[in-house]
């Protein structure tokens, strides 16, 4: 491949996959604000609407009770025995008349933990006692009394959650506001110099001259014939001229790269009363 046809491929976006590349980027980070942005707005919204409801009813969709009623009141038996099989591991009768478990002292330290700073009995019957008086280690706690802890605990924790809501709704729910920022994609090549090179060689073999000269003689000493004879030679070799050119192959990569750079800050949504 030579130089010239290795950089246009490279240089082709068509090949390099950059207009895809850039586009995709955009696409995604434009996405990502204004998925962000609906996202705060749909939680602002499920916040005032969640608050404009009776307490009764936003107690209800939290925890699954109706505090209007009782612990021992038919609506609250199901979600209570839930949250006593499933939250504090104790085994329910299938009729719901009572406790099967007996707990381990580590077990009836743990589910006390749980339910401490439920209130006072609101339903009678174990009006007052505390989780530790009701929890006792070795035998199966009354099922009435663990209802109204539970009662008690879930419908105080959703009252404070619902306050907690009150007041960030009062200051002003914080946003996040996207002000300007940056995208930009680079495209990178990386050259391998061309290694090119020409050599010229010359072969030559100087013109060689001889002279050879050969006889013999066959005579008595002083007497006799003698031959001689003699001849000139010249040689003549060719003079050769080679030009060698060699070059390598030239490598060619790239690296296709995103740069994003989001600047922001903080506001609020409007502030509103408390709700009743």
């Amino acid at each position: 491949m030579s130089a010239t046809k290795a950089a246009n491929d490279l240089f082709n976006t068509d090949k390099t996959a950059f207009v895809d590349f850039t586009t995709s980027l955009v696409r995604d980070v434009y996405k990502t604000i204004v998925d962000s942005s609906i996202e705060q707005l749909e939680a602002y919204a499920d916040l005032v609407t969640d608050l404009a409801k009776p307490v009764a009813q936003y107690q209800r969709e939290v925890t699954g009770l109706d505090t209007d009623q009782t612990a021992s009141d038919d609506v609250n038996l199901p979600p209570l025995n839930s949250y006593i099989e499933e939250v504090l591991q104790l085994t329910v009768k299938d009729d719901g008349s009572a406790i099967e478990t007996e707990p381990t002292e580590e077990q009836a330290s743990t589910i006390v933990a749980q339910l401490e700073g439920s209130t006072s009995g609101t339903s009678g019957g174990s009006a007052g006692k505390a989780p530790a008086e009701v929890i006792v280690a070795g035998s199966a706690p009354n099922i009435a009394e663990v209802r109204e802890l539970v009662f008690n605990k879930l419908s105080a924790d959703s009252l404070r959650s619902r306050d907690m809501l009150v007041t960030i709704l009062e200051i002003g729910m914080q946003k996040v506001v996207v002000t300007d920022g940056y995208i930009g994609t680079k495209l990178m090549f990386h050259v391998d110099a061309t290694d090119q090179k020409s050599r010229v060689a010359t072969e030559a073999q100087q013109k060689a001259n001889s002279w050879s000269v050969k006889g013999n003689a066959s005579a008595r000493w002083g007497w006799g014939k003698a031959s001689v004879s003699g001849g000139y030679q010249a040689s003549s070799l060719k003079v050769r001229a080679v030009n060698e050119r060699s070059m390598s192959a030239v490598n060619l990569s790239a690296d296709l790269t995103g740069e994003v750079r989001i600047n922001f800050k903080t506001e609020t949504f409007p502030s509103r009363e408390r709700p009743e």
